[in-house]
């Protein structure tokens, strides 16, 4: 009996400590797995840290990811817009944009042109998303300047579009209709209204016009855009006369008109300045009108030219440039007026007509003097600074102007 007790005193002893080495192993277990979640919650932070950065910092993978699809846009953008280029260039056979032409293409289908510049590797194109393309990056010919609404009188005139100025073809611009004028020259007054809408569009050279030939100075020269429609917007005259001649202004025509009863029936002309509807100017208009009677009275006409006399009527001698793609026409007493109120800005006065700006004393306009008195025509004389009225078989110079 007490030897039972003993060894199961032994076996209870073994138990409690079996049992205290499986609670130690047991809490040993424990405290590694406790250590081992901290190191992985921290490694797991600090890599989460890492992503983060590398997702969201400054280069990260989502900065670079939005550039690249910035650059994508950008370069869809710059593509899709050449080709329209390409494409208006090929359908108006040029290699040159206008302004215009630009902005039409690029806003607002790829975003909004700005306008500030003047030259094309300054413009920006900003998208519809906020981004900024330099328009260089779509384009890199040269970008006609087309002007805007503010005066260009004293600009010369590029009349047949060859970018060049010349004595025979071209002129300088002494009225612009964008703006309108009002004022006075050789004692005459003029008035000319402004036209809002429909003109022409024009471009602007980019060097000037120089030298003994410039007359009215060294400037720029405008000249209409290719294939541009609408109204003319400015009033030319020649640079030279169209000879160096004394002319009639239809010598043929003075005896019939003065003998007549009932003159007013040969008041044919009219004064004033403007381009009417049909984009005639008055001066054009009286040209075409005594040009329509420079032929036999047998054909309802006042005369012929005159032959066998050392000074031939003006009719006569304008024919060729009247007639040409230019559409030379004798001014009307007002548009004379105007172009002498532009040179009295100038300087002009009557001594130096002729020495500063190559004019001869006296020229002929297309007006008649009145409807009682239409036997006899108005002229400009820049010897005295007034306008003169002779009978048309008197003698004056002769110089055309033109409107484009």
């Amino acid at each position: 009996m007490k030897r039972w007790t003993k060894r199961t005193g032994t076996n209870v002893t073994k138990m409690r400590g079996e049992k205290n080495m499986n609670k130690l192993k047991k809490s040993k277990a424990n405290g590694i797995t406790l250590i081992a979640l901290v190191v992985t919650i921290i490694v797991l932070l600090l890599l989460a840290g890492i992503s983060i950065q590398m997702l969201t910092g400054d280069k990260g993978i989502l900065q670079r990811a939005g550039e690249a699809k910035e650059r994508t846009d950008e370069e869809q953008i710059i593509e899709e817009a050449r080709m329209d280029i390409l494409s208006t260039q090929a359908s108006k056979l040029t290699d040159s944009l206008t302004e215009s032409d630009l902005e039409g293409m690029l806003s607002p289908k790829y975003g909004i042109l700005s306008t500030e510049e003047e030259r094309t590797i300054d413009k920006k194109l900003t998208t519809t998303d906020g981004e900024i393309i330099p328009v260089s990056k779509i384009y890199s010919g040269t970008l006609k300047i087309v002007i805007k609404n503010d005066s260009h009188v004293g600009y010369y005139a590029d009349l047949n579009g060859d970018n060049q100025i010349t004595l025979e073809e071209d002129g300088i611009i002494f009225a612009d209709l964008a703006v309108g004028a009002s004022g006075t020259g050789l004692g005459q007054s003029y008035i000319l209204n402004a036209v809002t809408s429909g003109l022409k569009q024009y471009e602007e050279s980019e060097t000037t016009f120089s030298g003994t030939d410039a007359k009215f100075g060294e400037q720029k020269w405008i000249k209409a855009v290719d294939g541009t429609t609408g109204k003319n917007r400015f009033y030319v005259m020649a640079l030279k006369d169209i000879d160096t001649n004394y002319h009639y202004w239809f010598s043929n025509a003075y005896s019939l008109i003065n003998s007549a009863t009932d003159k007013a029936q040969y008041y044919i002309t009219e004064d004033g300045i403007g381009i009417d509807t049909n984009n005639k100017a008055v001066g054009r208009k009286n040209t075409e009108a005594i040009m329509a009677k420079f032929k036999a009275t047998s054909e309802g006409g006042w005369g012929t030219a005159v032959t066998g006399k050392s000074l031939i009527d003006m009719l006569e001698v304008i024919g060729t440039k009247y007639n040409s793609s230019i559409g030379w026409f004798v001014p009307s007493k007002q548009e004379w007026a105007a172009f002498a109120g532009f040179l009295s800005g100038k300087g002009l006065t009557t001594s130096n007509y002729n020495s500063t700006f190559g004019l001869s004393d006296g020229y002929w306009s297309s007006s008649q003097n009145s409807s009682s008195r239409p036997q006899r025509a108005w002229g400009a004389l820049f010897r005295n600074d007034y306008f003169f009225n002779n009978t048309i078989n008197s003698s004056s110079h002769v110089r055309l102007c033109t409107t484009f």
